[in-house]
């Protein structure tokens, strides 16, 4: 599936009144008070990397900017008051012109933080601590940012944080096929992604359709209705939603025709035993009494602890799938995509749940399958061990024993 990745400036459904985002006043003691608004702004200083990356919005717009740690604030500040000038600065007449054909007439003022004509504006900016004496310029960024509570950027206040959790990684290395789960790949940052929101919707090709909610969580199930749209997941941390990320999913495939894999599941669903005593009782007279009260016994014993469902399944891992014995002697009749983890992975998910096993026993279990796809889909429901074979394959035997009563 076809993927892009990019960074979240809205805030999705939440309103501005929750949980600090776009619009909300700094709590209070803070510099903010008195109803102006505050926007979030966020720098990310890790100890093993060189520079931090300081991230806000203006004019609507994410800016991004990576700094050395030690270079002077001076330098960091002259190069945010450089960003907003090009910002405010007055279109040519070109542009004027050209926006002016596309949107019907009107100048270039029209943008929000753009003067209508004039000179280049100066802009005002200054990093803060709470009490609002400002950081001495000549302080390093990293421990400027660490000392600092408000950044002011002409007359805008903006809230620092510093390395708030934030969503690394947000992939779909998947085929989406309907009816089959799809599990993103998600690495998140100072914070564990289970604290995390994930959104799912469904889009339009046109760029002017609205967006479609569909669900919340982790894991979304493409039904026939997602077909010729896209899919969009957004991930985001309550505490930012404005700094949150997306991936967009192009394609939605049809299932594989139904046949023998939906009979299987049939006849290994779930089945209650029958109560035959009555049965047994008017066949057999009084030994018929007897064997009906031994196998009411038996029933009883059976709803108290009702059968364990296992299966065992190999998995085929990735690595073995790509060999020539496998695409040529093992599996010749099997186009070579539908050999690739990517196409049988949400096949595979979705065969585990439909069978649901109180014991899985998954051989040929390739380590980042088990790790991307096992674990974040049975997790929370089973016990997940995996046991490598010795090597360099990484795969092994996985087994996954539900929780709760078998604990």
């Amino acid at each position: 599936a076809a993927a892009s990745t990019s960074l979240l400036c809205a805030r999705g459904p939440l309103s501005e009144g929750e949980v600090g985002g776009v619009g909300c006043v700094m709590d209070s003691g803070g510099v903010g008070m008195g109803g102006g608004e505050v926007l979030p702004a966020v720098v990310r200083i890790v100890d093993e990397e060189p520079s931090l990356l300081f991230s806000y919005t203006w004019g609507g717009k994410m800016t991004n900017l990576n700094r050395p740690k030690d270079e002077p604030l001076e330098r960091m500040l002259s190069r945010i008051k450089i960003n907003c000038q090009k910002a405010l600065k007055p279109k040519s007449k070109s542009k004027r012109k050209n926006n002016s054909k596309g949107n019907g007439g009107g100048g270039g003022g029209d943008e929000e933080g753009q003067p209508p004509n004039g000179d280049e504006m100066d802009v005002a900016v200054s990093l803060l601590r709470e009490d609002r004496s400002a950081v001495a310029e000549s302080t390093g960024c990293a421990q400027a940012f660490s000392e600092a509570s408000v950044l002011t950027l002409n007359g805008q206040l903006y809230a620092i944080h510093v390395n708030p959790p934030a969503v690394k990684t947000l992939e779909v290395n998947q085929a989406v096929i309907v009816g089959c789960p799809v599990i993103p790949f998600v690495e998140t940052e100072f914070e564990d992604p289970s604290t995390f929101v994930f959104e799912w919707y469904r889009k339009g090709h046109h760029h002017t359709s609205p967006p479609h909610w569909l669900a919340y969580g982790p894991m979304y199930v493409p039904t026939p209705e997602d077909i010729g749209s896209r899919l969009e997941l957004r991930a985001y941390h309550p505490s930012l939603p404005a700094f949150g990320s997306s991936t967009v999913v192009e394609a939605i495939q049809q299932p594989p025709p139904a046949g023998w894999r939906e009979r299987r599941i049939a006849t290994f669903a779930r089945q209650q035993p029958k109560d035959t005593s009555a049965t047994q009782d008017s066949l057999w007279g009084g030994w018929g009494a007897w064997f009906g009260y031994q196998h009411h016994q038996q029933q009883e014993q059976e709803r108290a602890s009702p059968p364990l469902r296992v299966c065992s399944f190999n998995v085929l891992a990735p690595i073995l799938a790509r060999t020539p014995v496998a695409q040529f002697q093992m599996f010749p009749y099997c186009l070579q995509e539908h050999l690739d983890i990517g196409y049988r992975r949400p096949m595979i998910a979705r065969e585990l749940l439909e069978l649901d096993c109180d014991l899985m026993c998954l051989q040929e279990t390739q380590l980042s399958f088990y790790q991307n796809t096992l674990v974040p889909l049975f997790g929370d429901i089973y016990h997940p061990t995996i046991t490598l074979k010795a090597g360099k394959l990484q795969e092994g035997s996985a087994c996954l024993l539900r929780r709760g009563p078998l604990d």
